[in-house]
């Protein structure tokens, strides 16, 4: 199935959690060498969860202002709408041929 992908369309706003993860994944990562990505967000979902309501309030400051910013641009968007789409290729299953010998 294809999907039509709009070109331009802005992108959605990043909530507060997602906010801290961009700020502190690298720090995090550096401080865990050699540990996966999954362990390192499991590490990074533990320290949301230790942030307090003050310390988290940032983040949630910052999703606020995401949210205006992505509210205007969608509105700007619809108002002037690009006349381009892109039409993102379906997978197709790979083949295998089969080859036939003589005998």
């Amino acid at each position: 199935m294809l999907k039509k992908k709009t070109l331009g369309k802005p992108k959605k706003a990043l909530n507060p959690y997602l906010f801290f993860v961009k700020e502190n994944r690298a720090r995090v990562g550096l401080e865990n060498p050699g540990k996966s990505f999954k362990e390192i967000m499991s590490q990074m979902s533990i320290l949301w969860s230790a942030l307090g309501q003050d310390e988290k309030k940032r983040y949630e400051v910052l999703a606020g202002q995401d949210k205006v910013r992505h509210e205007q641009e969608i509105k700007a968007f619809k108002e002037n709408p690009p006349k381009q789409t892109l039409v993102a290729a379906a997978k197709k299953p790979e083949t295998q041929q089969s080859t036939l010998t003589s005998i």
